[in-house]
């Protein structure tokens, strides 16, 4: 059974795939105290640029002991960037993008963030060229 395309938005959302980079960095905290509601949560990386990380949780996912499922993420972002779905729906492909730039502020692994090479760094290079204006804001 196909997802509608509403049920692959929320997916690709910031409130879940977007997130997870977040997450798994350990960089997500409550708003007003909340840690208990999505909604509540935001990124001390990604939603708060201007602000000084905590010194006490690590900013990227693929060092201190957080294992490989950055990797894993990665991989199946990298495949649904190649499926017909998403290259050809205006708003998934806008949320992808979104979601990688949250992993990019998470990751530093050159070759995953060398935007020549990777193919989600190649992605985002060709939506910075796309006609939808909102494509390329999230690419950039």
């Amino acid at each position: 059974m196909a997802l509608s395309e509403g049920a692959r938005c929320a997916l690709l959302s910031e409130k879940s795939l977007g997130r997870v980079a977040c997450a798994g960095s350990q960089c997500l905290v409550g708003v007003n105290g909340s840690h208990d509601e999505p909604d509540n949560l935001s990124c001390k990386i990604c939603d708060h640029p201007l602000r000084i990380p905590d010194q006490h949780i690590p900013p990227y996912w693929n060092v201190n002991h957080h294992g490989e499922d950055w990797k894993e993420i990665i991989a199946s972002l990298a495949a649904l960037i190649e499926t017909p779905v998403v290259k050809t729906s205006k708003k998934p492909r806008i949320l992808i993008t979104l979601a990688i730039r949250r992993i990019f502020n998470h990751i530093s692994d050159a070759e995953h963030l060398d935007l020549a090479n990777s193919s989600l760094g190649k992605w985002c290079l060709q939506s910075l060229c796309s006609p939808l204006r909102e494509l390329r804001i999230a690419a950039g």
